[in-house]
């Protein structure tokens, strides 16, 4: 994990194609068209973990965001409720890891689904100024997303304070320079799980499993 993230930082452009190619398995050299999404997702239920897990617990700012649809949202009312939440920082113009995190969400939709119907994932846009709720909706079209995927975008401002909250923050004005996190929270927890790296579809759902059984028991 300490190489994945020298890579991200020093030489995100080149060394993160080759480092989603040893993890895909599917010889990526140039971004990854939507519709190859599900085979590339296929082929990593097989290989091993690529990622950290960790427990953490974040204070979540009060604010206003927009979704895909031009509504606001309240972020606490969307985070802290009695569902479970699955959420990744994104931006819709992004080339390396950001359409495999939204491919691997958009894979697992129906399996989600099966396990807790309820939940809510949640996209955040790291480039407000690029992705206005117009730009957001034809992300979410790509992706198929259901009425359960929100996408969310706000002021840069709003957006960073976010980003501190969660421990994902990067003080570069390079946007490429972000990591790989998806983070969990099972339902009227205050816990989130932590997931650094980048996970097949399997991975997503078994993880997603473990969270909303460890809150049943």
């Amino acid at each position: 994990m300490n190489k994945l993230r020298q890579a991200l930082f020093t030489r995100p452009r080149v060394l993160v194609l080759i480092i989603l190619s040893l993890v895909l398995g599917a010889g990526v050299t140039q971004p990854i068209a939507a519709n190859k999404f599900s085979s590339i997702q296929n082929q990593q239920n097989d290989k091993p973990k690529y990622y950290t897990r960790t427990r953490q617990t974040y204070v979540i700012p009060e604010m206003i965001l927009v979704n895909q649809h031009g509504k606001n949202v309240h972020i606490t009312e969307l985070l802290n409720n009695d569902q479970p939440v699955l959420l990744q920082f994104v931006f819709t113009t992004c080339a390396t890891i950001c359409p495999v995190l939204s491919a691997t969400f958009a894979s697992a939709q129906q399996s989600l689904q099966s396990i807790a119907t309820n939940y809510r994932m949640v996209s955040i846009s790291i480039d407000p100024e690029q992705d206005t709720s117009q730009t957001l909706q034809e992300y979410a079209n790509r992706f198929k997303a259901s009425a359960q995927w929100t996408l969310l975008t706000g002021t840069r401002d709003q957006i960073a304070r976010l980003q501190r909250a969660f421990n994902a923050y990067y003080p570069g004005n390079n946007k490429m320079y972000h990591l790989p996190y998806t983070y969990l929270r099972a339902a009227n927890s205050s816990q989130w799980v932590r997931l650094e790296g980048l996970l097949s579809t399997q991975n997503l759902i078994e993880e997603y499993q473990q969270v909303v059984s460890h809150s049943m028991q």
